[in-house]
Order: C-alpha cells, then structure tokens, then sequence
C-alpha cells in the first residue's frame, strides 16, 4: 500500500506507484521564483493565470493531529520563450520560473497510478475476471499440492498462474 494517494481528476482515489511520485518530487528542489513579476496582481488573465495551465497541489495530513498542510501552485501563459508565469493559489503575487523546471511536473495522472494488483488474500483467490472496453480476461491460479513423505515438513504446494488459460 503506497504513502501517496492520487484524489483528482478521478472519482475516486488511487494508490501512487512510488518510483513515479518519486520522479515528479525529485524535482521539488528545482522548484524556485527565478523572477518577481508583480506583488498584488489584480489584472490575472495577462499572466495566463485566471485560467491556469498546469495546477500543483499536494498536501500532506500528520496523522497524529489531523493537520493537513497543502501547497498550492497555479503555472500560466509562457513569460516568453525561456520562463512560465506561476503564483501560490491563495495569493496574487506574480513570479516567473524556468519552463525546464516546471516541465518536470507535466505528467499524466494515469501514469502516477499503481499498476500492482494488491490483494491480501491471495491464497484464497483461485480466479479473477477483468472485463472492459469490451474485452474479458481470466486470470487463473491452479494450485497442486504434494503431501511430505516424511513427518514434521510441509506439504509442498505448486501454484501455476493462466492468463486466460495460457500459462504465465
């Protein structure tokens, strides 16, 4: 079970493959105001950020207070060819940083998502059906056991995975 869970654009949530949530917060650090643009913008929509382009927003909750601490970014309209306009959501103030670095968060949802199947109880599970976009799939889980001759050891138990009845 992953520490990040993925709240939006979805409806519902998602655990966070943490080898990508890795990679988008690898470029944390890179993240900086290259450029003051304006303190107390009131006209927004010449910087692209009325309707922003990109939106950053991860929060964090302490599990023994319940506090939740969030960041919040929205990017705008390209400052030119080099820097990207940007401002902390709940304020007006104005900053440019480098287009590279912000290019480091432009990722899919989709691709944040975990992939792993997880299921606790694997050793009850002997079937699962997946079906959509018109398609179905059965997985399979055949499981031989071989009683130990001698006493004291375990039986011995095979388990050979089909992906519709194809051995994997």
């Amino acid at each position: 079970i992953g520490i990040f869970k993925l709240t939006k654009p979805y409806n519902q949530s998602f655990d966070v493959d943490g080898q990508s949530m890795q990679n988008v917060l690898s470029a944390m650090p890179t993240f900086q105001v290259d450029k003051f643009i304006e303190d107390e913008a009131l006209e927004l929509k010449k910087y692209g950020l009325d309707d922003p382009s990109m939106e950053i927003v991860l929060s964090e909750k302490n599990v023994d207070t319940n506090e939740i601490n969030t960041i919040h970014y929205l990017f705008g309209s390209d400052m030119n060819d080099a820097y990207i306009y940007f401002k902390e959501a709940d304020t007006n103030s104005v900053y440019a940083m480098e287009k590279v670095k912000s290019e480091k968060f432009e990722v899919e949802p989709f691709d944040l998502i975990s992939k792993l199947i997880y299921i606790v109880g694997i050793k009850e599970v002997d079937k699962i059906e997946v079906e959509g976009f018109g398609q179905k799939y059965g997985i399979t889980i055949d499981r031989e056991v071989t009683k130990s001759e001698n006493e004291g050891e375990e039986d011995k138990e095979v388990e050979t995975f089909k992906i519709d009845g194809k051995e994997i």
